[in-house]
């Protein structure tokens, strides 16, 4: 990952959840890749401690009931009728936006997602 960041110097790295996000942005500092002025990273997931690191993460909070949810409901129809055709389900998630995407507006979005 460090050889990445530093061959190819990304400007974003969208990362699938949020510990490896963290992962992400640990390289990158201890490359001396400052984050956000070198490299933005965002995530998806939120876990309680994205909004705590030494960069709090940018993350699009997923509705892990509603994804629940819709697996259970969509288990349940093939039980019932295994010949369903596919379907195709979305879900809105919530874009939480902090210091790590380097957004003017984070400071503020911030301060309101502490309480």
């Amino acid at each position: 990952m460090v050889e990445t960041l530093r061959q190819q110097r990304p400007e974003v790295v969208l990362v699938v959840n949020d510990i490896q996000a963290v992962a992400v942005m640990r390289h990158a500092l201890a490359a001396g890749i400052g984050v956000p002025q070198e490299v933005r990273i965002g995530s998806f997931d939120d876990l309680p401690m994205a909004a705590h690191l030494s960069v709090p993460l940018t993350m699009i909070r997923q509705p892990a009931a509603g994804i629940g949810a819709v697996a259970f409901h969509t288990m349940l129809q093939r039980i019932n009728a295994a010949d369903l055709p596919p379907m195709h389900t979305e879900l809105n998630g919530v874009l939480v936006v902090r210091i790590s995407s380097g957004s003017r507006i984070a400071g503020k979005m911030t301060a309101r997602t502490r309480g």
